[in-house]
């Protein structure tokens, strides 16, 4: 919710723009190396562009036992997935102007904990969450990286935007 708020305040600050403008924003992130997420979208001008790809995964997150026998489990939800979310324009010198927020969570594991002396457990997710929002100023087709790194490992983004 921060980062689409985050951009929505980025796009907000957009100005003086052909509303009939078109553009396509095509990212690529990558954790350790490897593509984790690509997306493509296509905007107008001044507008807010959201692409998402996300997954849920229920876990056990309370028990309660009376005895050997559970009379009460509850179940939450873990969130993971990719999102970016973005505004852009062209400026007057032939460039594109794009302001952005990418959001990344992945599920590192899901740790089992029994509840001793019973066949039943409770789940701990552990999650890394990755927010990277900013502006950039691009040459048409010509695309732009972003690094950083956790504890968990690197990652890279990069995003190319073009005026169709």
């Amino acid at each position: 919710m921060k980062a689409i708020l985050l951009s929505a305040a980025l796009a907000l600050s957009a100005t003086a723009t052909q509303a009939n403008d078109l553009f396509k924003i095509d990212t690529e992130l990558k954790m350790n190396g490897k593509v984790v997420s690509s997306t493509s979208a296509q905007m107008l001008a001044r507008t807010f562009s959201q692409v998402e790809n996300t997954q849920s995964q229920a876990y056990v997150e309370s028990v309660t036992m009376k005895g050997d026998e559970v009379i009460d489990l509850v179940q939450n939800r873990v969130e993971t997935g990719y999102g970016f979310f973005s505004s852009a324009y062209a400026t007057g010198e032939g460039k594109i102007q794009l302001s952005y927020t990418m959001d990344y969570t992945r599920l590192l594991s899901m740790r089992r904990k029994p509840i001793e002396g019973t066949a039943a457990f409770i789940e701990i997710p552990e999650t890394e969450s990755i927010i990277n929002a900013g502006y950039a100023v691009l040459t048409r087709g010509e695309p732009f990286t972003i690094r950083g790194g956790s504890k968990h490992g690197q990652w890279e983004l990069m995003v190319t935007a073009t005026k169709i």
